[in-house]
């Protein structure tokens, strides 16, 4: 298991990166109204995807593994979404 969650991490460490920087690229190039509506709409994408992610309560280390892997693949998905536009 502790392999398992170290890919994880690595991939979700990448996946971030990926996200941010096309995050920042976007913002650099859209106007201030744009900006304001892509700023909220990425805080309601990062509640969606820690509420859709959440690992069961009472699940054990399976449960964190997947949770963790839906968390990259949630973040690797809004970072092509970005790269898109």
């Amino acid at each position: 298991m502790p392999d398992m969650q170290d890919c994880i991490d690595t991939e979700y460490g990448y996946q971030d990166k990926r996200l941010n920087t096309a995050y920042k690229t976007l913002m650099g190039k859209l106007n201030k109204a744009q900006q304001t509506t892509l700023r909220s709409d990425e805080r309601k994408w990062i509640t969606h995807r820690d509420s859709y992610c959440a690992p069961d309560q009472d699940g054990g280390q399976g449960q964190r593994l997947e949770a963790n892997d839906c968390a990259v693949e949630e973040t690797a998905k809004r970072a092509s979404e970005l790269e898109a536009r």
